[in-house]
């Protein structure tokens, strides 16, 4: 379960890279994090 929320937060993160161009520097950051977590 918990690897699985890891990979719904990546999906999630892409997705809103790719919705929200002008906030796309704040989720690239927060995927740095989860992938450091990873």
């Amino acid at each position: 379960m918990f690897f699985l929320c890891i990979i719904l937060k990546n999906v999630f993160y892409s997705l809103s890279d790719n919705l929200i161009l002008n906030k796309s520097k704040n989720n690239i950051n927060r995927e740095q994090g989860v992938k450091k977590a990873i």
